[in-house]
């Protein structure tokens, strides 16, 4: 099995309040390895315990415009007259809404993880764990269904394995399941390590998808790939299949190729990213705007917080705090002008840059801005692709 380790890394949701004296911040191993079946994962996921959020301010955005289509597609396969669906998660409740308006779905049912559980639970990656520890439970309650809705939950996984047969035993024997997840294969070719996130266990591409249903009980109908300006999202449909599979040998030659490009090549980005920070903060002030995950990785696996002054985020929330792993302080936009800034460096999503671009220009026409995502019109000036 093909792996790397990129050290301890911080929990991007574990902000630490400014002046505090707590102990010392809980760290974890980031090591990713590649299976069999060309899936690349972290090899130790954090426990879902640690995982869970301290604070229920912190918000999340996800992609919905394949939804429509993909329902469509769905509704071809599946009749919606007569289909008793369930959705696994709160990120299944846009796509079953128009499941219902748009195709006539009226049988949906969600899972009541608070009923399983005496612990309080905010985002998917801290309860994933009870499908396959609650199926039983599950099955009473709700029965079988024909159809299962996995929006963007797959990849949050802790035992892809154990998880699939969970399901499988919830659907019925002519059932499918849908899963929707980011599509990785971008970032592996344009080294964005900036998509490493302790909550995202598994990294698909599509091929890896349609290996990891394939072997576990399930007959791929079809997979769809929609265009998203930074990640491409993929949408899978499967059927529970009747019979075993025979094992049969697996093309993986492109995943390991991209995983191992993708590995080969870290230490050297790291190392022109790190030089291209300090010459640039021995004349000059740096700040990062966007404290969130993507800002989180780029600040900690590059080791480059001795460079920045702050981050900036629109989140009042977060400023009484630091940025995890680091003792980078979070405060407002409006300090990009107190603090007479010469760079602002971009974590925020490459759709919104242009907006936040001219949001700072203007406080300060002084203030140069650039993105950290390597793909992005925005990025900063270092070539890192040779």
């Amino acid at each position: 099995m093909n792996q790397f380790n990129f050290g301890p890394q911080p929990l991007s949701n574990r902000y630490i309040e400014k002046n505090s004296f707590q102990e010392k911040e809980f760290k974890h191993p980031l090591i990713l390895a590649q299976d069999h079946l060309g899936l690349v994962r972290i090899q130790d996921p954090i426990p879902y315990n640690e995982m869970k959020p301290k604070f229920d301010w912190l918000t999340e955005t996800e992609p919905a415009n394949h939804l429509k289509t993909v329902s469509a597609m769905i509704t071809d396969v599946v009749s919606q007259d007569s289909c008793k669906t369930l959705g696994l998660s709160y990120r299944d409740r846009r796509h079953a809404e128009i499941l219902s308006e748009k195709f006539g779905a009226t049988q949906i049912d969600f899972i009541d993880y608070q009923s399983l559980t005496s612990e309080k639970y905010f985002k998917i990656e801290t309860f994933q764990h009870l499908i396959v520890e609650k199926t039983d439970v599950l099955q009473k309650v709700h029965g079988k269904f024909d159809l299962i809705l996995g929006n963007r939950i797959l990849h949050h996984v802790h035992q892809p394995k154990s998880f699939l047969t969970a399901i499988s035993n919830m659907l019925t024997d002519d059932g499918h399941v849908y899963f929707e997840v980011p599509d990785c294969q971008r970032g592996f070719f344009d080294k964005d390590y900036t998509m490493l996130f302790e909550e995202h266990t598994l990294y698909f591409t599509k091929t890896s998808l349609f290996n990891l249903l394939e072997s576990n009980g399930f007959e791929v109908l079809w997979c769809f790939e929609y265009m998203y300006p930074v990640e491409n999202s993929l949408s899978i449909l499967a059927k529970k299949r009747r019979n075993a599979l025979a094992q049969t040998e697996t093309n993986i030659n492109f995943e390991q190729q991209y995983f191992s490009y993708f590995v080969e090549m870290f230490d050297k980005t790291k190392h022109k990213i790190q030089k291209y920070f300090k010459e640039l903060s021995k004349k000059n002030k740096i700040c990062l705007f966007g404290a969130g995950h993507h800002g989180t990785t780029f600040i900690n696996l590059f080791n480059l917080s001795q460079y920045f002054e702050f981050v900036v985020d629109d989140n009042e929330m977060k400023h009484e705090y630091l940025l995890p792993g680091t003792s980078l302080g979070i405060v407002s936009s409006e300090q990009l002008l107190d603090q007479k800034m010469d760079y602002c460096f971009l974590s925020v999503s490459q759709v919104n840059e242009n907006k936040i671009i001219k949001k700072i220009c203007s406080l300060s026409n002084s203030v140069k801005c650039f993105s950290i995502f390597p793909k992005s019109a925005n990025t900063f000036p270092l070539d890192i692709s040779k």
